[in-house]
């Protein structure tokens, strides 16, 4: 497939994130905290910085931070030249761009999913992707013969 296929599955996931984080925030706030099954709690937290509000102090930092790696790995992405590592980078670029967007339309990423054994980390469809992203790509590194 061309690079192209997959930049299209990096924005199709983003829009995906955007779409349920329009939800969510248009959700009234006594909506929160909901629960939704055994596992998880719907919330909702605007948060400035990155992973646990590290730099959060910082917002102009982390969303300049942020651009260039977005960028980076769209660079990355044209690098490789096989199908499972250009996709585990676009699924990664598809929550970076996701998160991004955030950052520039509300100077905060919004996130609303409480995984109920780690009730101190609230995350997004975004953090997922990169989440397994990274996964694949660590998955890739030890399956490599070479």
């Amino acid at each position: 497939m061309r690079t192209v296929v997959y930049l299209v599955i990096s924005l199709i996931l983003a829009g995906i994130d955007q779409v349920i984080k329009e939800g969510i925030r248009r959700l009234p706030a006594d909506f929160f905290p909901h629960p939704a099954g055994p596992l998880f709690t719907i919330t909702r937290v605007f948060n400035p910085g990155i992973s646990f509000s590290i730099g959060k102090r910082f917002p102009l930092a982390v969303t300049v931070i942020s651009t260039v790696f977005v960028l980076i790995c769209i660079l990355i992405l044209f690098a490789f030249k096989q199908k499972s590592e250009r996709l585990v980078w676009a699924v990664s670029l598809g929550g970076m761009i996701g998160n991004l967007t955030d950052r520039f339309l509300f100077g905060a990423v919004t996130d609303y999913l409480i995984l109920r054994p780690l009730p101190l980390f609230v995350c997004n469809f975004a953090d997922i992707c990169i989440f397994f992203g990274v996964a694949g790509l660590i998955y890739l590194c030890f399956r490599r013969d070479d």
